[in-house]
């Protein structure tokens, strides 16, 4: 997703300030409705703010949703395996256990800034982490248009 500079205020997390650039968010989409509903629910603006990906994805002046890069695979738990590889890669952590209270760590997160603003690159390094980790990945990217 691309993102202007963000200021947000979290419950949970509290206050804090995203600059302008390339994130991502790494999440399982194991829910109901895996992983259609998932994306739908970040294209379209969340009902209601319950998981912290909702402060950001709601606020659709600020926030444009590109893309997404995606492994059907029935390993679980992946998400720690999958920050490893891309903090290797250069992406970097802007809110400390964002999107990740069930993993309960400090240096962690679901949310990272990319190192480039070029989304192909930003695709390639992504692609890049899910092969060392064996799995498949399949990229989706969204063209919005302004109504």
């Amino acid at each position: 997703m691309r993102i202007k500079e963000l200021s947000l205020e979290i419950k949970t997390l509290g206050k804090a300030r995203l600059r302008s650039g390339v994130y991502i968010y790494i999440g399982s989409a194991q829910g109901p409705g895996g992983l259609g509903a998932r994306i739908g629910r970040y294209l379209h603006g969340p009902a209601k703010t319950r998981w912290h990906i909702d402060y950001i994805v709601r606020r659709r002046d600020l926030v444009e949703i590109l893309g997404a890069v995606f492994a059907i695979t029935k390993r679980r738990r992946l998400e720690p395996l999958l920050f490893k590889e891309l903090s290797r890669l250069g992406f970097m952590i802007m809110i400390e256990g964002f999107g990740s209270t069930d993993y309960g760590r400090k240096g962690y997160s679901h949310l990272l800034k990319a190192p480039t603003e070029e989304l192909n690159q930003v695709i390639s390094l992504i692609v890049k982490a899910m092969r060392r980790l064996n799995l498949s990945p399949r990229t989706v990217l969204f063209i919005q248009h302004d109504l």
